[in-house]
């Protein structure tokens, strides 16, 4: 997540939130109230349909006339409205600071959403959004493949050097202090020993284990 969280009061100037979600860089703000409670949340989606830029949504009475006036009333508000309560979005979803990863990116799937506020105890304490999630891939993405290439360059040197892997075909993915090891061994003494050098060469004891023996592969 995104932390610490900055957020605005219900009774903020629609202005003021703009200017802050301009200078923090945030593509949205949780709302809170006077005594901590969030109440809702205000985004860069809300301002889309603002008579600043022309484009507040046109009356459209048929439509009135068929599913009530709550819609356009609410349509209005927001492309009006001077203060945050009246164009946040009301009782918004959010995730615990403790969920797990997965039930936020569901909930952005199911809402589609882009961010959800992280509480901890009833408070706001950060947002998660696609942009953090963008974020945490690239991290993962730079430790298998940036920080651990050296390391993987020199198991698979040292794999090379062996007698004892003749007729192996083996790669490894290194990934924060775990080594994984994927391909076909023609002996299952070969699957130890490989362990042990992984080990020997790299100090690390977290190995993960995906080989084949060939002849146990389906024909």
């Amino acid at each position: 997540m995104r932390s610490p969280a900055v957020s605005v009061a219900p009774d903020c100037r629609v202005i003021d939130a703009v200017r802050l979600l301009m200078e923090t860089g945030r593509r949205g703000l949780p709302v809170v109230d006077h005594s901590g409670v969030l109440v809702g949340i205000v985004s860069e989606g809300d301002f889309l349909r603002r008579i600043e830029l022309e484009t507040a949504p046109r009356d459209r009475p048929w439509f009135d006339a068929i599913f009530g006036a709550g819609e356009s009333a609410m349509a209005f508000a927001r492309a009006y409205g001077r203060r945050v309560d009246e164009i946040m979005t009301r009782d918004p979803v959010c995730v615990a600071h403790d969920a797990d990863l997965t039930e936020a990116i569901a909930l952005m799937e199911g809402r589609h959403v882009a961010q959800i506020p992280v509480v901890s105890n009833g408070a706001v304490v950060g947002m998660i959004s696609k942009a953090e999630l963008l974020s945490a891939v690239e991290r993962r993405f730079d430790q298998s493949t940036g920080s651990g290439r050296g390391v993987r360059d020199d198991i698979l040197a040292a794999i090379r050097k062996q007698s004892w892997t003749a007729g192996a075909i083996v790669d490894v993915l290194v990934t924060n202090d775990e080594v994984q090891m994927w391909g076909v061994i023609v002996d299952r003494n070969q699957r130890n020993a490989l362990k042990a050098l992984i080990e020997n060469v790299t100090g690390i004891e977290r190995i993960s284990d995906h080989l084949k023996v060939r002849d146990e592969l389906p024909h």
